[in-house]
């Protein structure tokens, strides 16, 4: 015979949800669409977390996606966390070799090789997470010059090897933890560095999605980086697995994967002279794929120390460039100052400092980039354009051959009322 007790827990027992939803608490029957979560191992209805008939499926029919409820994809702060995310995806990379390993073993090569194709399949897994979430980086909000932290150690070296810089520049403070390239992406598009993490994931998903653009083996490899013998890139598996790493340091090939991801040319600028004459293979505008906006983003390769009486500099660190001079007062300069000896400066401005702009007589360009081939043709003697004695002040978008001399001693700087990244704005 049963207590009251008793009949209670039975009644209970019978009740019991075998699946029960997290979000509705009603069982989730069979026949009903409903999706586990591989963090949790809940059950929840589709309709219940507004899962589309066609976002099922696509769980469903791709076996390497991976679902994980609001509630395990979501920080502290209630944000999506694109740590977590980046950390599935590294979580493929087999761990390194042994110290003590011989590098010609073939069991221990083998162990160690990164299986690609596990890490792009989990990357795509994020990419679809990311998607049914729809997360996505904030709009675009240009910073300038005012109210940020100057960092002053890459003031002084700038001062000492490339001041021109300084002339049209602000260098930001950006933290040196291994993220500074993403955190000064970061910066420069939307005023703090706190979305570096989400940018790395991102870099990471398209590295894995586009290989031919980014593997030096592939005919398909983006061409200015194919076409300068100075510059050394990693090869693509080990760039794989150092980019998955959160806070692995950053060099060319991320810049050109975040000018996809960011749909943003990136202008690097290497601040210590590599030879007279010559600018070093990591000063350069990346266009990354499927780029089309013109104006960059500004990242100078810089030191986190700066002893001004060491003749060595060792780059370390990254940080944004924003537009505005440190001291508005600086005259402009040529880079040509990028000589250990500071040169004697004259600033030449014109004659009638008066508010009209004067137009620069000369041939004018065409409003896009010019190819190669037309470049040389510009500038090789085959247009009607004469050769002058000096270049003439004006804002028109024209071109004019110039007889140029430097020497040593003097570095003529002009002030020019056109500038090219204005026009780009």
């Amino acid at each position: 015979m049963l207590t009251q007790l008793g009949m209670k827990r039975k009644a209970a027992k019978r009740m019991r949800v075998a699946y029960p939803c997290r979000v509705c608490k009603q069982d989730c029957l069979q026949g009903q669409d409903s999706v586990q979560c591989d963090g949790c191992e809940s059950w929840m209805h589709t309709h219940c977390i507004q899962m589309t008939k066609n976002q099922l499926d696509t769980f469903t029919v791709n076996q390497h996606f991976n679902f994980f409820c609001l509630q395990c994809s979501m920080d502290a702060t209630g944000s999506f966390n694109c740590r977590a995310s980046l950390a599935r995806i590294a979580s493929h990379v087999p761990p390194a070799p042994p110290v003590d390993a011989t590098s010609h073993d073939p069991d221990v090569d083998a162990n160690h090789l990164p299986d690609i194709q596990a890490i792009r399949e989990q990357a795509e897994s994020e990419r679809n997470l990311l998607s049914f979430y729809n997360v996505v980086l904030p709009p675009i909000d240009w910073y300038t010059t005012d109210h940020i932290d100057v960092d002053q150690t890459s003031v002084e070296m700038l001062r000492k090897h490339c001041s021109w810089l300084l002339a049209r520049f602000t260098p930001v403070t950006t933290t040196g933890d291994g993220n500074c390239m993403y955190r000064a992406i970061s910066y420069a598009l939307f005023g703090t560095q706190s979305h570096h993490v989400h940018l790395r994931l991102l870099c990471c998903i398209e590295l894995l999605a586009n290989r031919s653009f980014y593997d030096s083996t592939c005919s398909q490899f983006y061409e200015p980086y194919k076409a300068d013998p100075e510059l050394v890139l990693q090869d693509y598996e080990t760039y794989v697995v150092e980019t998955v790493k959160d806070g692995a340091d950053a060099d060319m090939l991320t810049i050109l994967c975040i000018s996809s991801v960011v749909h943003k040319p990136i202008q690097t600028h290497w601040p210590i002279t590599v030879r007279p004459g010559k600018s070093s293979p990591f000063t350069k505008l990346v266009t990354g794929r499927d780029v089309s906006t013109l104006q960059p983003i500004h990242i100078l390769w810089t030191v986190s120390h700066f002893d001004p009486r060491r003749k060595e500099v060792v780059i370390n660190h990254f940080v944004p460039l924003i537009d505005g001079p440190v001291n508005p007062a600086s005259p402009i300069i040529s880079p040509v100052e990028e000589h250990d000896t500071a040169p004697e400066v004259v600033v030449v401005q014109d004659e009638d400092n008066n508010d009209e702009k004067p137009c620069a007589d000369g041939e004018p360009l065409p409003l896009k980039f010019l190819t190669t081939k037309e470049c040389v043709e510009f500038v090789s003697g085959n247009t009607a354009c004469p050769v002058r004695d000096e270049v003439p002040a004006g804002r028109y978008f024209c071109f004019v051959l110039v007889t140029f001399c430097i020497t040593v001693d003097i570095v003529v700087a002009c002030i020019f009322f056109f500038d090219f990244l204005d026009f780009m704005k």
